[in-house]
């Protein structure tokens, strides 16, 4: 960085180290081909199953409201960010939705549900 002229005078670049994201099976987090997960497809599975689990819970036949998919949205990105702040930066964890959109225990979800329940209460 300091040689291309990247780094600005009196900036000190430090190596921070991470652990390694694993799937279930404790195996490196891959595609089925083996290459690595993109963000993206990462928090759009994250949607589609908060999105799922949401409908489920409605009377046959019905879909998810405009309102109710912009939900979905924030509860499955809020649920990929709070795991992954959730751990210790250097340590190995394993990856996994159903644990990560769960709405029991320390996860994003059921903080969110306890929000707004709280707020019902207010």
């Amino acid at each position: 960085a300091e040689l291309s002229d990247i780094k600005a005078s009196g900036v000190s670049l430090e190596h921070v180290p991470f652990g390694l994201v694993q799937g279930e099976d404790g195996k490196k987090f891959a595609t089925r081909s083996g290459d690595t997960v993109k963000l993206k497809d990462l928090l759009d599975e994250a949607i589609r199953i908060a999105g799922q689990d949401m409908t489920s819970r409605l009377e046959d036949g019905k879909e998810l409201s405009k309102e109710a998919k912009k939900v979905a949205e924030i509860v499955g990105i809020g649920a990929v960010k709070y795991a992954d702040l959730s751990m210790n930066r250097e340590s190995n964890y394993r990856f996994s939705y159903e644990r990560m959109l769960s709405l029991n225990g320390n996860t994003a979800p059921y903080m969110l549900y306890a929000y707004a329940r709280l707020c019902g209460i207010i």
